[in-house]
């Protein structure tokens, strides 16, 4: 079943110091996960279009790798499986990308028109 996704200020997405802020665990932004091209890969999600990007750094919020919890009816939650959502957006940010959840993706377009 779909997990709850953390909600964080959208409009910080573009602001200036983004990555910065979020690394440092500033109020209102979300948790990044540093990851590459090859983990995702492994992790059945294959990017070869981040390859040609020529980026410092590939980042995933928590809420595009936490997608999806298993259930089991006798025992309750068992674990969570880790990027098994497709890529569907990302955020180019002072030479970094990062993975948004399609949920994300929507609140930051909708805040950043």
């Amino acid at each position: 079943k779909p997990l709850p996704e953390k909600q964080w200020e959208w409009s910080r997405a573009l602001q200036p110091g983004f990555v910065a802020d979020c690394l440092s665990g500033s109020p209102g932004c979300p948790c990044l996960f540093r990851i590459t091209a090859d983990e995702l890969e492994q992790r059945g999600t294959p990017l070869p279009q981040l390859r040609d990007l020529r980026v410092s750094h590939v980042f995933a919020t928590d809420n595009f790798l936490s997608s999806v919890e298993i259930v089991d009816a006798d025992c309750g939650p068992l674990e969570k499986a880790h990027a098994a959502r497709p890529v569907d957006a990302y955020v180019l940010a002072e030479g970094s990308v990062i993975l948004l959840s399609g949920w994300e993706a929507g609140h930051v377009l909708r805040e950043t028109r």
